[in-house]
């Protein structure tokens, strides 16, 4: 199976699609063995914040694989941007040579209720900072997915949404579908 996910392939300076399903194909994959993983102990539980850094850190290793490093950018936002915006990361592909965003695509992941709601309880059980209280009072009048139409809106034209949902161990139906935000 994961020689078909790290096969070479020609690499075709405007193929972005398909530089980009084979790293999220890759990631996913890859992110999948960490909620199939049945633990003897039943202690092993990651949360949706370490699916998420699972997934990112898997992408971007199959990115420098592929050797995209001149093509893509990955730009992982700290707690108070994912507040504001809306987003977890923002991965752009560049324009040769001067390394501009030629297109973003704000990535949001999204969790089953009963993993947001797990992880909700024990961020409530820590201490917020005053630059997270401050993002979420800017931030309170709008859900998390019409704060990302706003940050993409704002991009232009060449921003696309991509919206990850993450399962859990039983679940059947997979996919991902990447959309143009009109």
């Amino acid at each position: 199976m994961f020689a078909k996910l790290t096969a070479p392939f020609a690499n075709k300076p405007n193929d972005f699609t398909r530089l980009i399903s084979n790293s999220i194909s890759f990631a996913s994959t890859r992110t999948k063995e960490y909620l199939v993983f049945k633990d003897p102990e039943g202690k092993f539980q990651p949360s949706p914040q370490t699916l998420t850094q699972v997934f990112l850190m898997n992408y971007i290793t199959q990115s420098v694989n592929l050797d995209l490093t001149d093509t893509f950018s990955c730009t992982s936002m700290t707690p108070e941007q994912r507040i504001l915006l809306g987003a977890d990361w923002v991965w752009a592909i560049l324009k040769k040579p001067t390394k501009n965003p030629k297109i973003q695509i704000a990535v949001q992941v999204l969790h089953l209720p009963e993993r947001e709601e797990a992880e909700e309880r024990a961020a409530a059980r820590k201490p917020i900072s005053e630059s997270i209280q401050m993002a979420q009072m800017e931030s309170r009048n709008k859900n998390v997915y019409e704060r990302m139409v706003d940050f993409c809106t704002s991009i232009g034209k060449d921003c696309y949404a991509l919206f990850l949902f993450f399962g859990k161990r039983d679940d059947k139906v997979q996919g991902i579908s990447i959309h143009p935000l009109e």
